[in-house]
């Protein structure tokens, strides 16, 4: 039982983690573009 509860605990921190380094990512990329766009 905790040990189910402790798995599914951190796959779930996982998913999250991996869902932000995401975002983050996009967000990178939007603002490099926006940038791009600035200087040229």
């Amino acid at each position: 039982m905790e040990g189910s509860f402790i798995l599914m605990f951190t796959s779930r921190s996982v998913i999250m983690t991996s869902g932000l380094l995401q975002n983050h990512r996009i967000l990178l990329h939007i603002r490099t573009k926006e940038l791009h766009k600035t200087t040229v």
